[in-house]
């Protein structure tokens, strides 16, 4: 630990207002994909073929995650970015760290497609590394408990099993030393569900830093003012967005709609038998489906019924 004498912990004038430890939330985001749980699993994952004599095994799945094409909404157009991760020029680095480094908005998107490696591929080597591969699939299990607590109900039991099931399996494949404290944070997240009814989530304030490195990398000559000058400037930024109308509008529709070009109008007017008199016809790039999704031009979108 490191002592720091401005902490908010040893802040002594809050001891009359509130226990800050009793109210402290340990946070998933930096405890599964911040040089976290979910970034030292791949590597030892990884590891464990190597030493099983897949030495290339690094080049094997990011030639897989090269296949895969993530929604619009994540920002990924194509594999590329994440499949690079994996690249040779990384994979010391990788190594040499003993995690997997990448952003914990990569780690996120990773998981899902590592898994489906794991199932497809790593379960079907037919080498001694089914202990590993369980562990893997339990965490996987716990990351979507986690992060669909904050869209669904989740039961304090189930995300216990969960924890649980996955510390056990990691213990089986790789024992005890490898354990950080934030296998530890794992055990809280069941209390902190059943006292606040969710888990908190770190990525939406994280993302706000790149409002401030946006305007900071503009102040060329650092002063005294700096920081109230900084301050104004994400201020005004921040009220600008949320005076914007759309700024809060969840409803299920086009979003940011416009009007088809006349020529596009009269072939779906023809197409349709509408009165064009009667029907005004928009179209966007992105379209809300609910209150919490989006999907976009050239996604997969799968529909279910009953």
């Amino acid at each position: 630990m490191t002592h720091h004498a401005w902490s908010i912990l040893l802040n002594r004038r809050l001891d009359a207002i509130l226990d800050i430890v009793d109210v402290y939330m340990h946070d998933p985001m930096h405890c599964l994909f911040v040089d976290g749980i979910c970034n030292l699993l791949v590597f030892l994952l990884l590891e464990s073929c190597i030493l099983r004599g897949y030495a290339n095994v690094y080049a094997i799945l990011g030639e897989y995650i090269a296949k895969w094409r993530w929604p619009l909404r994540l920002g990924y157009n194509s594999g590329e970015h994440l499949a690079d991760i994996f690249a040779e020029h990384r994979r010391d680095k990788h190594r040499n760290a003993k995690h997997l480094k990448c952003q914990a908005s990569d780690m996120l998107s990773l998981m899902p497609i590592i898994t489906l490696f794991v199932t497809n591929v790593l379960m079907h080597l037919g080498i001694n590394i089914m202990d590993e591969c369980n562990a893997w699939l339990a965490l996987a299990d716990l990351v979507d408990l986690v992060m669909a607590s904050t869209r669904i109900k989740i039961t304090v039991e189930q995300l216990q099993r969960a924890v649980e099931r996955f510390l056990e399996r990691f213990v089986v494949a790789w024992g005890y030393d490898w354990m950080t404290p934030k296998f530890h944070w794992l055990l809280h997240f069941a209390s902190i569900l059943f006292r606040y009814a969710f888990l908190l989530m770190c990525f939406c304030l994280e993302r706000k830093h790149r409002v401030a490195k946006r305007y900071a990398g503009e102040l060329t000559n650092p002063s005294l003012t700096s920081s109230e000058s900084l301050l104004k400037e994400v201020v005004s930024h921040h009220f600008g967005q949320v005076q914007s109308p759309t700024s809060f509008d969840y409803s299920v529709g086009l979003v940011g709609p416009r009007a088809i070009p006349k020529t596009s109008q009269r072939a779906l007017y023809r197409g349709l038998a509408l009165d064009c008199s009667t029907h005004e016809v928009m179209y966007s790039q992105v379209m809300r489906f609910s209150a919490l999704a989006t999907c976009a031009k050239n996604d997969i979108v799968l529909l279910k019924r009953n």
